[in-house]
């Protein structure tokens, strides 16, 4: 875990701190947001943050691989660059399509939501809209939207984490279970400003979605837990949809070597989907 740490950061940033120590929370960001607020509460949700993120470190579920992680990291770090070394990005070994953004930084994907997307386009369309919960500290915000402790277990029991010896603050679990409508639609408009100005291409945002409504539509059962408590995935194709119409196709797009870089991955997904006997999926 701690060498795909070190990879994904690429040396740079002050995380962690000399001693083991976490380094000092961010203070306000040009450009919008701020990575951690100054009060006692703020502190102590980033505490929490940190302890999540340490557990899931524990649990196994991280998946150790150097090359994998450094290339979701170099996507991050392109999106949000006045943040690198302050948001890190992880792996989590599961099929599920899920993804969520921590208070400290810290963005987890699963395996099997990578393994969805065809392009680099679309990876960074997600990661604009889980970082812009992190940069614009939409978790602060939450306090009213949140379900309850029994919504952090049940994430945590995907990825086989135990949720003993966890505080689990109502506001670490709103970066889990999902925000208010007008907080996802902020994400999704200044992830798709950090998308078309990092040069991808936005009319890859709305197909991202449509992937995953299909997937819904296969499966002949409710939205994926990722979503239950998201707007519904046609409100977000929708939205993106509205976003992207008529926007033209980057003109000096970077190399996509998504499909290349990822083929393994992908076919280890579809081995397990198919060991699931979900093979409509």
């Amino acid at each position: 875990m701690e060498k795909t740490r070190a990879v994904a950061r690429g040396g740079a940033g002050p995380w962690p701190a000399p001693g083991g120590a976490r380094a000092r929370p961010l203070g306000r960001r040009a450009g919008g947001g701020a990575a951690a607020p100054a009060s006692d509460e703020g502190r102590r949700v980033w505490t929490q943050a940190d302890e999540l993120a340490a557990m899931l470190a524990r649990s196994g579920r991280v998946l150790d691989d150097p090359a994998l992680t450094a290339y979701v990291q170099r996507v991050a770090e392109r999106l949000f660059p006045e943040l690198k070394g302050h948001i890190r990005v992880h792996i989590l070994k599961a099929q599920s399509l899920n993804a969520f953004a921590l208070p400290n930084g810290d963005l987890y994907l699963n395996e099997g939501i990578l393994a969805r997307f065809r392009n680099e386009s679309q990876l960074a369309a997600l990661l604009g809209h889980e970082g812009t919960h992190f940069v614009d500290r939409h978790s602060y915000q939450s306090i009213g939207n949140t379900k309850s402790t029994a919504a952090l277990g049940t994430v945590l029991a995907v990825v086989g984490t135990p949720v003993v010896g966890l505080a689990a603050n109502v506001l670490v679990m709103s970066s889990v279970t999902g925000y208010s409508r007008e907080l996802e639609a902020e994400a999704d408009a200044q992830g798709y400003k950090r998308l078309v100005a990092a040069g991808y291409d936005p009319r890859e945002a709305p197909k991202l979605f449509k992937l995953m409504m299909d997937e819904v539509k296969a499966s002949g059962v409710d939205e994926p837990f990722f979503f239950s408590t998201h707007p519904a995935l046609q409100d977000r194709y929708d939205n993106y949809l509205r976003l992207s119409k008529d926007a033209p196709a980057p003109k000096d797009p970077p190399p996509d070597r998504y499909l290349a870089t990822f083929a393994e991955l992908r076919l280890a997904s579809l081995k397990a989907e198919v060991s699931m006997a979900r093979c409509k999926q």
